[in-house]
């Protein structure tokens, strides 16, 4: 094959791709904001309330601090669970 050849199948499967993570995504997001409406009753975004009480007021340390290599070590490993080894 030809470099254009193959140039051309990763843009077409890059188009695929992203195309569909981008409409389940934004399908997600649609789904998630309809629940929120039904249960608060009004139009909400409660990640922002996590955002401004962890980044902006800074109280993420109140639930305790890491070094930065723990992510890697201890947290990464914890949240992939069984994933992990397909990685």
């Amino acid at each position: 094959k030809s470099s254009t050849d193959k140039w051309s199948y990763w843009k077409s499967y890059a188009r695929i791709l992203f195309g569909t993570c981008a409409t389940f995504g934004l399908l997600g997001m649609v789904l998630c904001t309809l629940v929120d409406i039904a249960l608060y009753g009004r139009w909400v975004l409660p990640w922002l309330g996590s955002l401004h009480f962890n980044v902006i007021q800074g109280n993420s340390k109140l639930y305790g601090t890491h070094t930065w290599y723990w992510y890697f070590l201890a947290g990464f490993p914890a949240i992939t669970g069984s994933m992990l080894p397909f990685f």
